[in-house]
């Protein structure tokens, strides 16, 4: 994926960061400082870019998730608030903002980055899998019922969950006709039911629902999503053990970083078998680290796998 060039950098004000888009190519392996995990405002009123990147003297637009390396250089546009700020991963569950007013980032190495180097361009690829899309445009999250329910559109293969611990059970989609009622049932035994978007039929409302606790045994399970006119999704979920550590062993030095690796590791495999999987690791993290919210919404709206 290449990011688009921004041509020479006029009117910003240049803040020390460290900062590499993993889609390009690194001639001299700079050390890796960072993660972006969050930053406002995305853009202009003009439609460009409100922080870019500076990297051999090519300007690029911060984007969700870049890996960030010594040498480079955020730059704030001189029309932005004081509240324009780019927040940094910088080690385990550390995280620093950037501002233009206060550009100064730790420019110390993070050594267990570089060991999941092809594992972060992965994840970079997914997260950014939308092409470019203004990530801070309403999504399908919040939508009416004027368009067809859409649960998990791409995904044909069985779905598989793991049979170990008992993390929550996140199921989003979109369109359809409120409200709807979604169960979870452990062959004759009903786990949970819950009715979404009670309000009224035309009431925007989040379209998502959350087990808390589905038990950890090796029974399969079943998923419905029915829509007030009887439109209807339906899966078995089948549980089984299932291997991943794309840490190297590195995940205690990692944090949150190292399971949101790991829901992304798990989207590339099988052809979507894993995606409530993955959306378990996202669902685990996604109030501390932001990128793991936005990967809901993509797999909310069918955009991943």
């Amino acid at each position: 994926m290449r990011l688009q060039n921004f041509g020479p950098l006029f009117g910003f004000v240049l803040a020390v960061a460290v900062i590499a888009c993993s889609a390009t190519p690194v001639l001299a392996s700079p050390e890796m400082t960072g993660i972006v995990l969050d930053f406002q405002p995305r853009k202009l009123a003009t439609g460009k870019p409100a922080i870019v990147i500076l990297r051999n003297a090519t300007t690029y637009p911060v984007r969700e998730h870049e890996i960030l390396y010594q040498g480079d250089k955020f730059g704030f546009d001189k029309s932005l608030g004081a509240d324009a700020h780019v927040d940094v991963l910088i080690g385990s569950d550390s995280v620093v903002t950037v501002k233009a007013s206060h550009p100064e980032l730790p420019a110390s190495a993070w050594p267990s980055l570089q060991s999941v180097a092809a594992k972060l361009v992965t994840a970079y690829r997914w997260i950014n899998s939308s092409g470019g899309e203004d990530k801070s445009a309403p999504r399908n999250a919040i939508s009416r019922g004027d368009e067809g329910m859409a649960v998990l559109p791409n995904v044909r293969a069985k779905l598989t969950i793991s049979d170990k611990g008992n993390a929550p059970l996140w199921i989003g989609w979109t369109g359809g006709k409120a409200p709807f009622v979604v169960t979870l049932s452990e062959g004759a035994k009903k786990i949970g039911e819950f009715r979404i978007c009670v309000q009224g039929v035309e009431a925007d409302c989040k379209r998502e629902a959350i087990f808390q606790n589905i038990g950890d045994s090796a029974e399969p399970l079943q998923l419905f999503v029915v829509a007030a006119d009887g439109a209807s999704w339906s899966r078995t979920l089948t549980r089984a053990t299932i291997a991943t550590d794309p840490t190297g062993g590195n995940g205690s030095e990692l944090g949150h970083l190292a399971t949101f690796l790991q829901g992304t590791e798990l989207l590339g495999k099988g052809h979507g078998d894993f995606i409530l999987e993955s959306a378990r690791k996202f669902l685990s993290i996604a109030k501390a680290y932001p990128p793991a919210l936005i990967m809901l919404d993509e797999i909310r709206d069918g955009k991943v796998p």
